[in-house]
């Protein structure tokens, strides 16, 4: 004769093991179905291998069975918790006059690691140039997606280790935001950096003390000082480095010193 029907095992949600990656196990929750027959209950068998071990998880299982032939029983179990690593799960029933189904199988990898996220870029920097490019490096066994941000928005996103990220900057403030995911939805912690200045126009010096054409009688200048319609990063008059105010937005600097008597420039950058 014809060969029976054989019972069949389910996930009740096919993909349950399609993400491949968790840092905690979900739940598995299996349905199993015979036509014409009854499932046996005490006849489920799960086990759980790493690879090198394999481990029996039937009892990890709660059954709720019908009893009743055409009917489908149910298994709900939870596998937490596991050491990290990969995984394969098989399950297979039996109806009650021992026809055994098929196994089940789904393989998934374990990872409760965090990503570790390195970059070598520092917050308080004054910059002209209108694109910044920041070395990023992502340590992780699983698949990670970096993402790059400027002022809440993303500008930059990578799957790769190690990379350099070019962010572009708006005039004035930016806030950089670099965000580290992998597969199994563990997030490094947030680098956040506030104080990220991009000045691409020159600053308009005004008040220069001495005023063009001024005499002195001495081979020096007592003062130099000046006031900027922004804040200054650094200021120098003849390469000498001057004192800036607190607000950054005036310089001064003493005693200007020349070898020889005629006119003479004061060069203030």
């Amino acid at each position: 004769g014809s060969e029976l029907p054989k019972p069949w095992l389910a996930f009740q949600t096919s993909s349950i093991f399609d993400q491949g990656y968790f840092s905690s196990i979900p739940g598995i929750f299996l349905y199993s179905f015979h036509e014409y027959k009854s499932i046996s209950a005490p006849s489920f068998h799960a086990e759980l291998s790493n690879g090198t071990t394999t481990t029996d998880v039937s009892s990890r299982f709660t059954p709720q069975y019908s009893g009743r032939p055409g009917q489908p029983d149910f298994n709900y179990g939870d596998l937490n918790p596991q050491p990290e690593g990969t995984y394969t799960f098989t399950a297979t029933v039996e109806t009650l006059d021992g026809i055994l189904s098929p196994p089940l199988t789904g393989t998934f990898t374990l990872d409760t690691t965090l990503p570790i996220l390195n970059t070598e870029l520092t917050d308080h920097i004054i910059t002209r140039e209108p694109t910044l490019n920041v070395p990023i490096t992502v340590l992780d066994s699983s698949p990670t997606v970096t993402q790059v941000g400027v002022n809440n928005v993303v500008h930059y996103t990578s799957s790769n280790l190690a990379f350099t990220a070019q962010v572009p900057l708006t005039e004035g403030m930016n806030q950089i935001t670099i965000l580290a995911r992998d597969a199994a939805q563990n997030y490094a912690p947030l680098i956040m950096y506030s104080d990220i200045f991009l000045d691409s126009t020159p600053a308009t010096l005004s008040n220069i003390v001495p005023a063009d054409g001024t005499i002195y009688q001495e081979l020096s200048v007592p003062m130099v000082s000046g006031t900027s319609s922004e804040p200054l990063f650094s200021a120098k008059v003849n390469n000498q480095t001057a004192t800036l105010s607190e607000d950054k937005l005036s310089f001064s600097i003493s005693t200007i010193g020349f070898s020889t008597e005629g006119d003479k420039t004061l060069h203030i950058e």
